[in-house]
């Protein structure tokens, strides 16, 4: 749409830039493209502030009609949502900033220990796959940090505006991220016969080239495999949302669930086609 707008009213200069375009090739295309998208990322914090279900309807206003009934729908079954930037950690963003918001709501001492157990196993895990400590330890120690800060009652604890304001920094938020990275591969790798028939649907490679190279790298996408094993290995169940233009017999949105039954602790996620 917008090159189409410049078309219009660009006149022999846009026509340069079209023989330009084509003279790119298809490697050209797609950097030319990320580049646009991470520019566009970056207008969006980390984490944005809660925004009510009606902006997702005042900003698909003009969309699909099914688009917009499963959001009014989505609205009879929570009250806010809050977006992340699309940089490829969103859903490992999401999950750190609403399990660490439950625990700070809640004040959950017994989840909070429950947690901490399962870090330790995690830890434990990646030593047995050869994992050496200094290329991790950073990273569990922040976390368990982070942990500590949203209970009440030390001389480390936060607000919840305080948490909002880790969440954005870079510093951070992208160790937290690293984190749940390592904590995913980990449990990939431990449980390699399970993962191997839903790896070898997304790549070519084995179960430890699939994690050495879409798991543990920052900025690369999470799928199903991610979700499911991030659920299993920290025992919270996670619920993932997925809004799209498909239509849908029962009338309602399209939801993937991922259950563990050792948490009280639930994190919800929703995702769009755009």
């Amino acid at each position: 749409m917008q090159n189409q707008e410049e078309c219009g009213g660009g006149g022999g200069a846009t026509s340069c830039e079209f023989e330009d375009w084509g003279s790119f090739g298809d490697e050209a295309i797609i950097q030319q493209k990320s580049e646009i998208s991470a520019d566009e990322s970056q207008k969006i914090p980390f984490v944005a502030d809660k925004e009510p279900i009606s902006a997702l309807a005042a900003e698909y206003q003009s969309g699909s009609p099914i688009l917009l009934e499963k959001i009014k729908i989505l609205g009879e079954q929570y009250a806010a949502i809050r977006r992340t930037r699309g940089d490829g950690n969103c859903f490992f963003r999401s999950f750190m900033f609403s399990y660490l918001e439950h625990i700070l709501d809640s004040q959950d001492q017994a989840e909070v220990d429950r947690i901490k157990a399962k870090v330790e196993e995690c830890r434990k895990t990646l030593q047995s796959l050869g994992y050496t400590d200094f290329t991790f330890e950073d990273f569990f120690a922040l976390f368990l940090e982070q942990l500590d800060s949203v209970l009440q009652g030390n001389e480390s604890s936060i607000s919840h505006d305080e948490l909002i304001i880790r969440s954005r920094d870079q510093s951070i938020s992208d160790y937290v991220v690293m984190f749940f990275r390592f904590v995913t591969a980990g449990e990939i790798r431990k449980r390699s016969e399970f993962f191997e028939p839903f790896v070898m649907g997304l790549s070519n490679g084995t179960v430890e080239q699939f994690c050495k190279s879409a798991v543990e790298p920052m900025g690369e996408e999470s799928d199903h495999v991610h979700i499911t094993a991030l659920s299993d290995a920290l025992g919270v169940p996670i619920r993932v949302v997925y809004l799209d233009r498909s239509s849908c017999d029962t009338g309602g949105v399209s939801a993937t669930m991922t259950f563990s039954t050792q948490s009280k602790c639930n994190c919800w996620f929703w995702t769009s086609e755009c």
